[in-house]
Parts: structure tokens; sequence; C-alpha cells
């Protein structure tokens, strides 16, 4: 049993989709979540840069003494996620390989498989190695949707605009008929109803969380490295120093942009109230 918390990382407040998810198939385990809001959004910038930023989250991540990593973003996923496994002393899990496994299971009927995500995540290829290196032959239809980014880190997730946005923006993609969509940057979870009604009826939408979520943990579970049930646990959480935040003292929450920002958005996404947001300057790491 080990009651340090698992270190959860993304540009914003999409990684939050994941976290919801540790919450909700490992309510024991605590976590530092961390968002590099102030450095947002990291789809448009060079893979080494968000290497760099990615680097510097690890090692914030090692400095809170966590037992593993989830880099909850796609395009950091895509950029750095073999770079600082090499050098993490902890594990560190991706969403990719977790996305890609979820959609080949999910894949059914004759259309195409696709995978909307931000510029430097479909342009860097990740998506098409994963998915064939787990067997499939065909190559998936990507699309960049910037605007979904920017809708969701400002908490703009309905409504009839944000339906004409999206709808407009899978255009290129609609008249394809793709039979499964992989949602490939976190961003575009809290937009899933959204863009389930603009591709319509028999289109399986595939949110990578669920399946990173369960490969964490099931990472922990075979390291012995799971924290304690939860009568048990307070005072190794208190130990590990993950007593801050929302939901009984389990998580915490920093931040390099705007706290109230971010604990306002995030509370919606993350399905319960964020008490505290923590800033940090991550150039310091």
């Amino acid at each position: 049993m080990d009651g340090r918390p698992i270190g959860v990382f993304d540009s914003g407040v999409g990684g939050l989709a994941v976290a919801r998810e540790v919450a909700r198939q490992a309510p024991e385990e605590p976590f530092v979540y961390l968002a590099d809001s102030g450095r947002f959004p990291y789809g448009p910038r060079p893979l080494a840069v968000v290497r760099r930023f990615t680097g510097q989250a690890v090692r914030f991540f090692n400095g809170q003494g966590v037992k593993l990593i989830i880099i909850a973003c796609n395009t950091a996923t895509a950029a750095a996620l073999v770079e600082v496994s090499s050098v993490s002393p902890v594990p560190v899990v991706g969403v990719i390989d977790p996305g890609s496994r979820a959609a080949l299971a999910a894949h059914r009927g004759s259309g195409p498989l696709a995978v909307l995500g931000t510029k430097a995540t479909i342009e860097s290829g990740a998506y098409p190695r994963a998915l064939r290196g787990l067997g499939f032959a065909d190559e998936p239809a990507g699309l960049a949707c910037p605007d979904f980014v920017m809708a969701a880190e400002n908490g703009e997730v309905e409504g009839p605009p944000v339906e004409r946005m999206v709808a407009s923006a899978l255009g290129p993609l609609l008249d394809r008929r793709p039979s499964t969509v992989i949602l490939g940057c976190t961003h575009f979870a809290p937009l899933s109803r959204v863009i389930s009604l603009a591709f319509g009826p028999g289109v399986a939408i595939v949110d990578p969380a669920e399946e990173t979520a369960r490969e964490a943990l099931a990472i922990l579970r075979e390291r012995g490295l799971e924290a304690p049930p939860a009568g048990q646990g307070a005072a190794g959480n208190r130990a590990s120093g993950a007593g801050q935040g929302a939901a009984g003292g389990r998580y915490r929450f920093f931040t390099s942009g705007d706290p109230e920002r971010f604990r306002t958005v995030g509370s919606r996404l993350f399905g319960r109230p964020i008490n505290r947001v923590e800033p940090i300057d991550l150039e310091r790491y």
C-alpha cells in the first residue's frame, strides 16, 4: 500500500476528464493536478517547446513525491512521453495508447476511424502510429479542431452557438461518415455530447480518459502501489502532502495561470467543487 498521490498533468482544464475518471474508479487514490494554464494552449507550439514544458511538469511532480504521473494531454503525450518516461523515477502514462485501444474496441461498421485533436497532435502522427502498433492497418482520418480547445478552457461546452461552431469545424469529416471518432484532446471531452450530435446516431465517440485511468490504476496494482482503503489512508495521504483541495483533502490543484478562473471552470468539469487552487511558476523547474 502506498499513500503517495498520483500526478495528473495537462495544459489546462481538459485533463480533469482523466482526473475525474481516477476519482471515480479509485476514490481512495489522492492526486495532484497541474494545469499549465499560463502557457496554454500547447497545440500550436513546436513539439520541442512542449517537451520542455512537460519536463518541467515532471520535475514539479517529482518534488511533490508522486508515485505515478499521468500526462493527461495528447499534445504533451505525442511530444514528450518517450523522453520523460526514460528519465522519470516513477511510471509515466500518456493518453494516446489507451485511447487507441479503446477506439479499436469500439470500432464497428464500414466507416473510417477518425481522430480529432490539436494541430500538434494531428501533425505528429502519434495516433496512426499507435493504431498501427495495435494491428490496425487503415489510415485514420485526422482533423485539427483548435476552436474546441479554447471553448472547453473557457467553459463554453453547450448551447446553440457551441453546436454551430462544432458542426462547422467538423464539416470536412461529416461527409466521410466515420464509424468511430477518437477525442484526441482531453479538452474535447466536455464537448462530447455536442460532437456526437454533429456526427449523428451510430457513431462511436471515444474519450480516452476512462481507459487512461484504468491503465494507470492497473500499473499501481501490479507494483503494489495502491492507496490504502479509505478508512486507513488519511495518515499516508497527509504524509505525502496530498492534504489540500477538494473532496475531503485527497486532491490538490495547481495552475500556472489564474487560480480563480481555473477553480470556477474546473469545478464544473471535475463535477465537484474545487475549493482551493495553488499558483505555480513552472519556469522554476
